[in-house]
């Protein structure tokens, strides 16, 4: 009788842990921040998953609409990646997020292979910040400068002193 016993407790925790299983893997039933003034944001590549909105709100192209990847070639852009994300976030009422205008780490590489000037360099940047701003108008947000004390700029001089790091505040 405790063999039976302990065997029926044995299956039966097996069946549970079955059932939780399959209850814990089904996707949301709906996105945490729905019906919320806040936003719950996720990346896509150059298309935007089926599923995404079942968990997401807000919607960012991650590298797609870096400058590295968006002007590899001066004056040839290359905005796939972007449009997908940004018409997607428009049909089905998404917040667009833009990322990012600058960054020490993925920049087109002509900027700085050239010769261009400091003055070019400038226009160059701000001619990329006006043409995503045109093409994507109704951006809700914008990471401007992506990790500035973290990941040098060798074209910051373009900028103008206002990109330096802040003072250490422990010295």
């Amino acid at each position: 009788m405790i063999k039976y016993t302990a065997m029926a407790g044995r299956l039966l925790s097996i069946a549970l842990i079955f059932v939780f299983s399959l209850l814990l893997a089904q996707p949301a039933a709906a996105q945490i921040a729905a019906g919320k003034p806040k936003f719950l944001g996720n990346v896509t590549g150059n298309s935007v998953p089926s599923n995404y909105g079942t968990y997401w709100n807000q919607v960012t192209p991650e590298n797609a609409s870096k400058w590295g990847s968006v002007e590899g070639t001066r004056n040839q852009m290359n905005w796939g990646g972007v449009d997908a994300a940004y018409n997607w976030a428009q049909a089905n009422g998404y917040k667009f997020k833009f990322h990012n205008f600058v960054w020490g780490a993925q920049y087109p590489g002509w900027l700085t292979s050239t010769g261009l000037t400091t003055a070019q360099q400038r226009a160059e940047i701000e001619e990329w910040i006006r043409l995503a701003c045109q093409r994507y108008p109704n951006t809700w947000a914008i990471d401007v400068v992506n990790e500035p004390i973290k990941t040098a700029l060798p074209w910051k001089a373009a900028l103008g002193a206002c990109v330096s790091p802040p003072p250490d505040p422990l010295t």
